[in-house]
């Protein structure tokens, strides 16, 4: 599938947000929260989203990528969401993609966390070479506990 990533506008906060919608990082942190669009518009107002595009221009994933974000170092993938109809099509990959080229410009390594219930996002991960190396408990909710995961350029 013809992809194309590039910096988030602020225009696109609420495209983004319908990419979260229909999962289960959906029904834990996003719904019924109304922060989270203000949160997006701050994250893209400071160039940390980055979406992806089909050919017809049409936002069908995003991330959210900090730099320097985890342990003042190392590039952290704060979000990542694909549309439910785009998703199994390749945008995620080519997503952390790019992820990995921005971290790795800076660092050898890079960091994302993956919530305990979100398996399906475990599983994608470890497919593309990271490892679990820690285990946050309710780190942003009560009973969900973050799994760390890193990966280092080879």
């Amino acid at each position: 599938m013809e992809t194309k990533i590039n910096i988030a506008k602020k225009r696109q906060a609420r495209d983004c947000l319908l990419c979260v919608k229909n999962s289960d990082l959906w029904n834990a942190y996003f719904k019924n929260n109304p922060t989270h669009e203000a949160t997006l518009e701050e994250m893209i107002s400071k160039k940390q989203v980055y979406v992806a595009t089909n050919k017809n221009d049409k936002c069908i994933g995003f991330m959210g990528v900090i730099n320097n974000g985890c342990f003042h170092k190392f590039s952290y993938l704060a979000t990542l969401a694909v549309k439910k109809r785009y998703r199994n099509k390749g945008v995620g990959k080519a997503l952390v993609n790019e992820f990995e080229s921005i971290g790795f410009k800076k660092a050898d390594r890079v960091f994302i966390l993956v919530s305990d219930f979100n398996k399906t996002a475990q599983q994608f991960y470890r497919k593309l070479g990271y490892k679990k190396v820690g285990n946050i408990p309710d780190l942003f909710k009560n009973g969900i506990s973050e799994n760390l995961l890193v990966k280092y350029r080879i």
